[in-house]
């Protein structure tokens, strides 16, 4: 098994770009492969389809408005 396969994903929700990239680049440093940074609701639960992550990273408003579907999509 690799170690991409071995690490545990979190996905990431942050419209803000120099924030997305600044907690982008911890959490690969902490041993996370990062899904994102996603700037919308629609744009993280596509990614959810595609991946289940064993952490989420969501600011609370995103391009689109506020992460309300999103939070309760991530914890379906």
């Amino acid at each position: 098994m690799d170690l991409a396969a071995r690490q545990p994903t979190v996905i990431l929700a942050e419209p803000d770009f120099l924030i997305a990239e600044d907690l982008s680049d911890a959490l690969m440093g902490a041993g996370y492969r990062v899904l994102g940074p996603f700037a919308t609701t629609p744009e993280a639960l596509a990614a959810i389809d595609l991946a289940s992550p064993a952490l989420a990273v969501v600011d609370v408003k995103l391009r689109d408005g506020f992460c309300t579907v999103l939070g309760r999509e991530l914890r379906q």
